[in-house]
């Protein structure tokens, strides 16, 4: 059970005014000038993650094979795994989406 003390909803209080006030400070500011471009070579991308990053490092290196020279995955699945049957038929059927999601 949460602690209701008074002591515990004062400390709840504090923190939550002192949070609004961090999003209010943060909605004033104002855009900058437009960033440089990064004059970044595509045809030198990789991509790399670990463990969930390493999951999604694989669904951009294969959807994105034409740019990608490289690929680091640590600790992830590979491409396509927590799909099945029923989500090749009706991806967004419920229990086809429930399914996949036990299979990740």
């Amino acid at each position: 059970m949460p602690d209701k003390s008074p002591k515990a909803r004062r400390s709840l209080a504090i923190a939550s005014i002192a949070m609004a006030a961090a999003l209010l400070t943060v909605g004033d500011l104002r855009a900058a000038d437009k960033l440089p471009p990064l004059r970044a070579d595509l045809s030198q991308t990789s991509v790399s993650g670990l463990s969930s990053g390493a999951y999604m490092a694989t669904q951009f290196q294969v959807a994105h094979s034409s740019i990608v020279i490289g690929a680091g995955i640590v600790a992830g699945g590979p491409y396509g795994c927590a799909e099945s049957t029923a989500s090749r038929v009706a991806p967004f059927w419920f229990t086809a989406v429930g399914y996949n999601l036990t299979q990740a």
